[in-house]
């Protein structure tokens, strides 16, 4: 099942009227195909009611149109989902609540007298210098198309079609596959500790997420694979559900996906105890999934003891890459950093890593003095086709 109508089909809808929708608790702005928001910047927000206020066009909206309640994608029993969107309607909620506020930027192109420097719909509503604009921006018609549909993978391409004007990275296409993976991923980083506070890199283009899927990589192989698109992109379509399975077979599918992300989970709240709030050291997702290979092969070390070992090895490698010319660097340490730059997602890149970090531990904090050869590495020190 599958087809399209416009509002004028069913109802026209307002901005006052979107307002009652959201309200009333019938729009899912969160549906597992969608990004992550704020990607906004409060300029871009601020523009946006400028265009309301002076009746300029807007893009279509497209909304998901839910018409029963059994229909397969509805997870949350809202009537709409969105589909694309989901920052001008954010926008226009947050502006209505008063989460943002104007400022001189933004003119009333029928009245340039009016000043709107910190302005907020309260404002708005409440004076009557507003009352025009309180008008226009009440009823304000909004141009949606209704997609009705019971497939996953028609709402799936509208929703990369649609964004095809804003690049969708990897994460995103993956996060628009869902499936089982996918929904216990998305739940676990919103409240896991690790991601909530202990890394420094944002989620906004679902960064965390990406971190999660490699995690789990490593937990579901046998042997370390690189993390490429197809190995990410199997991974997650594994675990999604097919047509022609039974209710048994995806019940267990979704058993299968839980644990998984369960089982990373354990690990990663070991590796968790490692680092502090906004630790610097996690500015950068590259070398995580080399620590967390580390502490999965080596369950006998504490992350105490890690903790100070890497502080040690960061601190180390650091000061070897500010050597000058007059004394020479240690060479594996330039290697091991130089691999974290470059083909860090690949298989041989991370055993490359591992055996360093592996020689330096196994040694102790006295020896990063010491250095490998390049048999012991095992790749070249000047080959960067990794």
């Amino acid at each position: 099942m599958f087809f399209i109508k416009r509002d004028t089909e069913l109802e026209k809808v307002t901005i006052e009227k979107l307002y009652k929708m959201y309200s009333n608790n019938q729009i899912d702005d969160e549906p597992y195909y969608q990004r992550y928001s704020d990607l906004w910047s409060i300029e871009k927000k601020r523009l946006l009611i400028d265009t309301i206020i002076n009746g300029y066009d807007m893009p279509k909206f497209y909304f998901h149109y839910i018409l029963y309640s059994d229909n397969a994608l509805n997870k949350t029993e809202k009537q709409y989902a969105i589909i694309d969107g989901k920052q001008r309607i954010k926008t226009i909620i947050d502006f209505l609540n008063d989460d943002f506020e104007l400022d001189e930027s933004v003119k009333y192109l029928d009245n340039l007298n009016l000043n709107f420097n910190k302005v907020n719909y309260k404002t708005i509503a409440s004076k009557r210098e507003f009352i025009e604009v309180r008008e226009r921006i009440d009823n304000f018609q909004l141009d949606i198309i209704h997609i009705t549909t019971d497939e996953f993978d028609r709402i799936e391409e509208m929703f990369l079609r649609l964004n095809e004007g804003v690049p969708v990275n990897n994460a995103e296409k993956r996060n628009s596959i869902g499936g089982f993976l996918i929904e216990e991923a998305n739940k676990f980083v919103k409240k896991s500790e690790f991601f909530t506070t202990k890394v420094r890199f944002g989620n906004k283009r679902m960064e965390h997420q990406d971190l999660l899927l490699k995690l789990c990589l490593i937990e579901h192989s046998e042997t370390i694979e690189s993390f490429t698109k197809k190995n990410l992109d199997n991974l997650v379509k594994h675990f999604k559900p097919k047509k022609n399975q039974t209710q048994k077979e995806k019940d267990e599918l979704k058993i299968e996906a839980s644990k998984l992300v369960n089982d990373t989970s354990y690990r990663l709240n070991n590796l968790s105890e490692v680092f502090e709030q906004n630790d610097m050291m996690l500015r950068y997702k590259g070398i995580l999934p080399l620590y967390y290979i580390f502490l999965k092969q080596r369950q006998n070390v504490s992350p105490n003891k890690f903790k100070t070992f890497i502080k040690a090895f960061d601190k180390v490698r650091a000061d070897n890459r500010k050597i000058g010319k007059t004394s020479k660097p240690n060479t594996t340490l330039l290697q091991f950093d130089r691999l974290n730059q470059q083909g860090a997602h690949q298989a041989k890149s991370l055993l490359t890593r591992l055996k360093i970090l592996n020689f330096y531990y196994d040694l102790g904090k006295n020896s990063f003095d010491k250095e490998m050869s390049h048999q012991e590495i095992g790749i070249e020190i000047e080959d960067e086709n990794m």
